[in-house]
């Protein structure tokens, strides 16, 4: 399933009309496709950027709960489970949440076909992680959806023509919402101009 995103978004970047250097940007699952796609040998952009991916779950579920998704994925693949991420989890900013109007829209459930998925990719990319352009990871300390434990240990073995990792102390899941998000979006685009060896606006995200 996640190999049919992968193909999407090569399909997705071959039309793209771009002007300058493409800068692929994932958070959370949308982080660990970012990081599948880097592996993948696919043509490359200029950079990734993957911010609190899913590589490993802070609060993991019990091995016997796994072993029951495992079977479910054998004869009910579309059923659901609540994935227990409220709102506290992503952000420390209540007023910036309270604003949003689709905040309610937020998925609350994952289907155990994808749950089986992302858990097989994630492992898989934990093996021997590589990337075929340069990668900036970031992270924030106290994010209790996405490991940042597993996100150090990726970085670690990273092997990519450059590499950097951002941690930000106390911030959550979503570190484009949380009280850091001016500091996080500065960190980024000073990475961006440093790869693109351009000013932003010349650069194609």
């Amino acid at each position: 399933m996640l190999s049919g995103y992968l193909d999407d978004l090569e399909s997705v970047i071959a039309h793209l009309d771009l002007s300058g250097p493409l800068i692929l940007f994932g958070h959370s699952l949308g982080g660990q496709l970012v990081l599948a796609y880097a592996q993948s040998g696919k043509s490359p952009p200029a950079g990734y950027i993957a911010a609190s991916p899913w590589l490993c779950l802070s609060r993991p579920p019990a091995i016997w709960l796994e072993g029951i998704a495992r079977m479910l994925n054998l004869v009910y693949p579309a059923w659901r489970f609540p994935t227990g991420i409220g709102s506290d989890d992503t952000s420390r900013d209540r007023a910036l949440l309270d604003s949003l109007p689709d905040l309610d829209k937020g998925h609350q459930f994952i289907t155990v076909r994808t749950y089986i998925e992302v858990i097989k990719m994630s492992r898989q990319l934990m093996v021997r992680p590589s990337a075929n352009a340069p990668v900036l990871l970031t992270h924030g300390e106290s994010d209790s959806v996405t490991s940042i434990d597993a996100t150090r240990a990726y970085f670690d073995k990273l092997m990519a023509p450059s590499k950097a990792f951002i941690s930000y102390p106390e911030a959550r899941h979503e570190l484009h919402n949380d009280l850091v998000r001016d500091t996080v979006l500065k960190d980024y685009l000073e990475w961006i101009w440093v790869k693109c060896g351009l000013r932003n606006a010349d650069c194609g995200m």
